[in-house]
């Protein structure tokens, strides 16, 4: 037979763990955030950039989040370069920060532009 304090031991264990890892799982990632800013403010630029029919076609549409410059001196937690892209074609691309929420269309997008911004 079990012992019960060894019993309770193991569900408080089994329920600590379980609420660690949803807890975990809920966490909302800083470049969904950033992709979700563009979606919510950027309705017009989004429209813009592919006039094509979205409901019905077979193109491939690209999210794509990328900080604007790695780790070091100047504090980029929460800026991002978020571009969009269909059929692998660039079509538009941003400057986000996800603090202040703004967001900052980039007026001629390059198809280099995340490789350039990242070095």
């Amino acid at each position: 037979m079990i012992n019960r304090p060894i019993l309770l031991l193991g569900a408080f264990l089994v329920t600590a763990a379980v609420s660690f890892a949803v807890g975990i799982a809920a966490e909302r990632s800083p470049q969904a955030e950033a992709i979700e800013l563009v979606s919510h403010t950027a309705l017009d630029d989004i429209r813009t950039a592919y006039p094509g029919n979205w409901w019905i076609d077979t193109d491939v549409h690209t999210w794509s989040v990328r900080r604007i410059f790695g780790p070091g001196r100047v504090d980029t937690t929460h800026d991002f370069f978020v571009s969009y892209s269909v059929n692998g074609k660039l079509q538009a691309s941003w400057l986000v920060n996800t603090t202040a929420k703004t967001v900052q269309r980039d007026p001629a997008p390059r198809a280099d532009a995340q490789t350039q911004i990242s070095k």
